[in-house]
């Protein structure tokens, strides 16, 4: 099945039904976004190797890292498998025809509410999506996303992880990325302690 074809049914058999529930649908499936600077997606794609399945992702953005976000790249996902479980790897939903396709496609829709909404719940601030990636070399994204919940503790607790992973210098720390990073880190430190004095 050509992806074209696959978005065309995942819009007919699914979007009614995640606009009622604050989602809005886009090329790469549905989208919704939350005040929290939270950018909820849905996603579909097709096997790399298999075109007879498809892969479904819960993913997330943030406006806070990524201002112009629009939902063709996440922070953080993870993909629902057929027996409605999470993983992070890509998962195998069988569309070996139209047919096949939709019954997939009507078996998910019965699974938004009790798996999927759940699932975007508990991922619904930027605090929640820091939690998950939690890598020290994300650590400027970490910081970015603890200080707009003005989490102060977490924000210094990132900075300093990411500070150490830098110093170590480990292989994907060039010459230029050690200056540029180190500069930002420094830059939100004293951004997060000047907040954090203004604070009551």
């Amino acid at each position: 099945m050509k992806p074209s074809k696959l978005l065309k049914l995942v819009k007919s058999e699914l979007g009614e039904f995640t606009e009622r529930l604050g989602f809005e649908y886009y090329v790469e499936g549905f989208r919704r976004q939350l005040d929290t600077s939270i950018l909820q997606m849905f996603r579909f794609g097709m096997d790399h190797y298999d075109k007879s399945f498809f892969w479904v992702l819960c993913a997330l953005d943030s406006t806070a890292v990524s201002p112009d976000a629009q939902g063709k790249t996440w922070l953080y996902g993870e993909y629902l498998k057929p027996n409605l479980t999470w993983d992070r790897n890509h998962t195998q939903w069988n569309c070996a025809d139209e047919e096949t396709a939709r019954q997939s496609l009507r078996f998910l829709r019965t699974a938004i509410q009790p798996v999927i909404v759940p699932w975007m719940e508990a991922h619904s601030t930027a605090t929640q999506l820091a939690d998950c990636i939690r890598s020290p070399a994300r650590g400027l994204w970490l910081a970015t996303l603890y200080l707009y919940d003005r989490n102060f503790k977490k924000v210094k607790e990132a900075l300093f992880l990411h500070r150490k992973e830098l110093m170590a210098r480990p292989a994907w720390v060039t010459t230029e990325r050690f200056a540029s990073e180190l500069a930002e880190n420094e830059a939100l430190m004293l951004k997060a302690e000047s907040l954090e004095g203004q604070s009551p």
